[in-house]
């Protein structure tokens, strides 16, 4: 007889309580407990950062470093990008 399927007869064949339920399984649960410190110390790279924002030079809008202004489409002395203007 193959041993897994004796295994799954021998667990089967088991005595069971008169009600016909089964034992409860406990539920895995931590050995000790992380204390506050511990946990916060863990979370502390999990806040937002805020998004840092640089003036654009040629119009003064707010820009992100290193990318082409929204508004008039400055990147550096040397560049500047075409933008379209959508009137609505």
């Amino acid at each position: 007889m193959n041993p897994v399927v004796a295994f799954f007869i021998e667990i089967n064949d088991l005595p069971r309580d008169p009600a016909g339920s089964h034992q409860e399984i406990p539920a895995m649960l931590p050995v000790q407990r992380h204390s506050k410190s511990r946990k916060r110390k863990r979370r502390s790279h999990h806040a937002l950062k805020p998004i840092h924002y640089v003036r654009c030079p040629q119009c003064g809008n707010a820009k992100l470093p290193h990318c082409a202004c929204d508004n008039c489409g400055y990147v550096n002395p040397k560049l500047a990008l075409q933008i379209d203007t959508d009137q609505a």
